[in-house]
């Protein structure tokens, strides 16, 4: 594993391996959209306008009549538009389809699979690493632990072992006065 951290793209890199196809294809799309306006979405306006105006109850039956038959010749036009910019469409759609199948998985996709391999490579080093620290941590602190549990039981033995001295003490204390007393009297 030598130096995988060049491999991995950054956001920036990867956006700039995108761009190429997005601006292509978004060209393409564009001109779709262009010939779709007078066509398709024209079509598609002017059939929900209908439909509201059947269900809409504030028109009297003449008016509607009017308004829908006005509506249906504009309808017509716009799929005479999208009928006649139908094939030219569908050759766009071709194209870029050929372009994204020739482009996309090798200029794109293939070196973003690979940068993410590196990327799950470098992220496991990383844990790996974090790891080991962390089990040097945890050594010095057990060890420290019993050092200090050590050093609580001696000072506990040796506490009590000062209590008891001073017990005894006491104890040799008061015999020897007892003793001093009853040789006095």
């Amino acid at each position: 594993m030598t130096n995988t951290v060049t491999n991995i793209l950054s956001h920036d890199e990867e956006l700039a391996l995108r761009k190429p196809i997005e601006d292509y294809v978004g060209k393409i799309q564009a001109e779709i959209d262009e010939l779709r306006e007078e066509g398709t979405n024209k079509v598609l306006e002017y059939s929900e306008e209908i439909e509201v105006l059947k269900r809409d109850k504030i028109y009297t039956k003449s008016e509607k009549e009017a308004r829908i038959s006005e509506l249906n010749g504009k309808l017509q036009k716009a799929k005479e538009i999208e009928a006649k910019n139908k094939q030219p469409i569908n050759d766009k759609i071709a194209v870029a389809e050929k372009y994204l199948k020739d482009h996309y998985q090798t200029d794109y996709y293939n070196k973003v699979v690979e940068s993410n391999k590196y990327e799950v490579q470098k992220a496991k080093a990383d844990y790996d690493k974090k790891l080991k620290e962390l089990e040097k941590e945890h050594k010095v602190l057990v060890t420290k632990k019993k050092l200090k549990k050590r050093t609580l039981f001696i000072r506990t033995v040796y506490s009590m072992q000062n209590l008891n001295i001073l017990k005894i003490c006491k104890r040799q204390k008061i015999v020897n006065m007892m003793r001093l007393h009853l040789n006095i009297t």
